[in-house]
C-alpha cells in the first residue's frame, strides 16, 4: 500500500483497511502506520473550516474530524498490538476508550496489550477489559454475539486461573466493567497465591496451634523431614510455648487400655486420621469416648513419616481435656453379730 500525505482519503482508506488484512506484511503495518500518523498531523488542514462541504454542517464536520482522529488511534494502537510494541498499543487504544469509551474491540486489546507486558502487579486492570468486552451489548458498542462470547470465554478462564474459581466476584466484575470503562483508582484483584496466603493468615490467628502442627507436619513429610525432626523436635518440649502456643489439641481415636490407659493415639488435622501416640508417664483415671477432644504437651521421642505419626513421652500433668475419674472406693460395712 502506497500512501500519500496530502490525501485525505488516501490517508484514511489505508487506515482503515490494513486492520481487515488476515496476514499483514511487516510493509502492510508500516504503510498503515505511516497512513495513520499522517491523518493525525494533518488533521486540523485537513478538517479546516474553508474545507467543509456547503452541505455539512459545524457540528457533523467536527464529528468527522474526531472519527478520523480515532480510526488513527485505533490503527496505530492495533498496529503496535501486531507488532508487540504492547506499550504503545496501550497508550494507543487508551486514547480511543477515553474519547469512545463504548468499543469492545478496543477493550479487548487494552486488556491483551497489558497481559503481554507481563506485569502481574496489573492484570486486575486487563481482567477489568476482558470483563467489559464480553458484556458490552451491540447496542453499547459491543461485539457480534459469536465474538462475544468467545472473549467472555476466554475472560472466564483467565479469570479462573488468575483469581480462583468465584461466580459471584465474576458476577461483579462483570457488573462493574459493562458500567465504566475503566477501573476505579486501587482497583485489584488478588490472585490464587495472594489470596492462599491470606486466608492461611486469617486460619493461623484463628487456629493458632492447629497452624503450628500443619506447618510441622508440612516439614516432616517434605523431603528433609528426618533430618527436621532430629534437629528441631526430637528431645525437646513441643509446642513449648513457641508463638504463645501452649498445647496442641487433637480428638482421641483410641485409648490403650481402654480404662486408666497410658497411650493415647489422637488425630489432629482431621477428626478421622491418626497422628500421634501419646505415652503417658502414670495412668489416666476412667476412661474417655473415642472423639474426646485432648490437649496435651511433650517431647517427640519417635516420627513415622510414610504413616505419619510422631510419638510423644507426655507427663499425665500435661494432658488437659480426659474426663474420665478414679473410680469411688466402695465402702464395705463391717458385719454385725448378733447377740444370742
Amino acid at each position: 500500500m502506497q500512501t500519500d500525505a496530502k490525501n485525505l482519503t488516501a490517508l484514511y482508506l489505508i487506515t482503515l483497511n490494513v486492520q481487515r488484512l488476515p496476514k499483514p506484511s511487516p510493509d502492510d503495518l508500516a504503510s498503515g502506520e505511516e497512513a495513520a500518523k499522517g491523518l493525525i498531523s494533518n488533521l486540523d488542514n485537513f478538517f479546516a473550516a474553508d474545507k467543509k462541504p456547503a452541505t455539512t454542517n459545524d457540528a457533523d464536520w467536527e464529528k468527522a474530524k474526531k472519527d478520523t482522529e480515532l480510526l488513527a488511534h485505533t490503527s496505530l494502537g492495533w498496529i503496535a498490538l501486531q507488532k508487540k510494541d504492547n506499550d504503545t498499543a496501550e497508550k494507543e487504544v487508551t486514547k480511543v476508550l477515553q474519547s469512545n469509551p463504548n468499543n469492545a474491540q478496543v477493550s479487548y486489546w487494552l486488556g491483551t496489550a497489558i497481559v503481554a507486558e507481563k506485569k502481574p502487579e496489573r492484570y486486575s486492570e486487563a481482567l477489568w477489559q476482558f470483563a467489559r468486552a464480553g458484556s458490552l451489548d451491540q447496542a453499547q458498542g459491543g461485539l457480534n454475539p459469536q465474538a462475544r462470547e468467545q472473549i467472555d470465554t476466554y475472560f472466564i478462564h483467565t479469570y479462573n486461573r488468575y483469581h480462583g474459581q468465584d461466580p459471584q466476584g465474576l458476577a461483579q466484575l462483570r457488573e462493574q466493567a459493562k458500567a465504566q470503562p475503566f477501573p476505579p483508582a486501587g482497583f485489584k484483584i488478588e490472585n490464587v497465591e495472594e489470596l492462599k496466603a491470606k486466608n492461611e493468615e486469617e486460619f493461623r490467628k484463628k487456629n493458632p496451634a492447629l497452624a503450628m502442627w500443619m506447618n510441622l507436619k508440612q516439614e516432616l513429610t517434605g523431603p528433609n523431614g528426618e533430618q527436621y525432626f532430629n534437629n528441631n523436635m526430637k528431645g525437646a518440649e513441643v509446642p513449648g510455648g513457641a508463638e504463645g502456643i501452649q498445647y496442641f489439641k487433637g480428638k482421641l481415636i483410641s485409648a490403650r487400655p481402654a480404662v486408666r490407659p497410658k497411650e493415647l493415639v489422637l488425630a489432629i488435622t482431621d477428626p478421622n486420621t491418626p497422628e500421634v501416640t501419646l505415652n503417658l508417664d502414670a495412668p489416666l483415671p476412667g476412661k474417655a469416648e473415642p472423639g474426646t477432644e485432648i490437649e496435651f504437651a511433650g517431647v517427640p521421642t519417635a516420627f513415622i513419616k510414610d504413616a505419619f505419626n510422631i510419638t510423644f513421652d507426655v507427663e499425665k500433668k500435661k494432658i488437659a481435656g480426659w474426663p474420665g475419674k478414679e473410680a469411688v472406693p466402695v465402702r464395705r460395712h463391717a458385719a454385725v453379730r448378733k447377740k444370742g
